[in-house]
């Protein structure tokens, strides 16, 4: 603000132009007539929070979804944001069919479901002894 309140005065009082007065502050001659013109410069805008009225009225359906299906589905029938999706847009919770998008039902199931609560099959898998497969030369048969 001092800064701007300098340039100001040398301009506007002292009548210095303003081509000196940007060499003098090292400074660009653009900058140094914006803020004779403008005053203190404003900064970036902030941005305004976005009103998501699909989201809303989409959110509560997914977590019905998600807790409907607990019981229904087994740890190999996963629940996914495609089928999720896929749901919504055909109407299959019992609801209205709505048109929805993947990434809006991603977002809305990881801030439900987060990735470490998520049952996987890693740890499963993970547990078990694995041998690589052997390769044999194709002519050779198995032997």
């Amino acid at each position: 603000m001092e800064l701007v309140h300098v340039i100001r005065h040398k301009v506007l009082v002292e009548k210095r132009p303003i081509r000196a007065v940007a060499r003098e502050m090292g400074m660009h001659r653009d900058t140094v007539r914006g803020y004779v013109r403008g005053g203190p410069p404003t900064g970036r805008r902030q941005a305004s929070e976005r009103k998501r009225p699909l989201r809303d009225a989409v959110e509560g359906r997914v977590e019905a979804i998600v807790d409907g299906a607990a019981g229904k589905t087994t740890e190999k029938q996963r629940l996914t944001a495609k089928r999720i999706q896929s749901m919504l847009n055909d109407g299959e919770d019992g609801k209205e069919a709505v048109d929805v998008g993947y990434t809006l039902v991603k977002e809305i199931f990881r801030e439900i479901w987060p990735a470490g609560a998520r049952p996987t099959g890693a740890s499963r898998r993970s547990s078990q002894a694995t041998r690589p497969r052997r390769r044999t030369p194709s002519g050779l048969g198995r032997g």
